[in-house]
């Protein structure tokens, strides 16, 4: 577990229903993560309703990650701004991606019960901590930016 990994989980853990935290490119491609499951909600994800393994892998893999870079990408074009997050709710936990271009932090939280309400005010306390993880993952980005930069020249 790398220095990022332990700091990403300590943050994590003071948020109430708040899961995981990770860090991947534009590509999906997992860079840094902290994980924190919270005893009301140890298998909470995996037993969400229509959530099933295949898409905590997806989860994991990236590929939210990666849709949300594209739909990032893609909402900028419309000419009113950068896309700066998107809250997504299911039944059972909430998926919160952050743009930090070149990278892509994604926040999940699971709700207690499965009771989506109950998961919107952590979803307040992750944009209010998001800062916190962008000064952690700094050090990441410079590298991914000064590798972007080698690989443009």
């Amino acid at each position: 577990m790398s220095r990022f990994d332990q700091q990403l989980a300590a943050l994590v853990s003071r948020v109430r229903g708040l899961c995981t935290v990770f860090a991947t490119d534009k590509d999906g491609v997992l860079l840094s993560s902290g994980r924190h499951v919270p005893s009301y909600s140890a298998n909470a994800l995996a037993a969400a309703p229509g959530f099933s393994q295949e898409s905590l892998a997806a989860l994991y893999e990236g590929l939210f990650s990666a849709a949300f870079a594209m739909a990032a990408d893609q909402s900028s074009k419309l000419g009113i701004g950068a896309n700066k997050s998107i809250t997504a709710f299911y039944k059972g936990f909430v998926v919160v991606h952050v743009n930090f271009h070149p990278l892509v932090l994604s926040f999940v939280l699971s709700a207690e019960n499965e009771d989506v309400e109950s998961a919107v005010l952590p979803v307040g306390l992750v944009h209010d901590i998001v800062p916190m993880v962008k000064e952690i993952l700094k050090p990441v980005l410079l590298r991914v930016q000064q590798e972007l930069a080698s690989v443009a020249s």
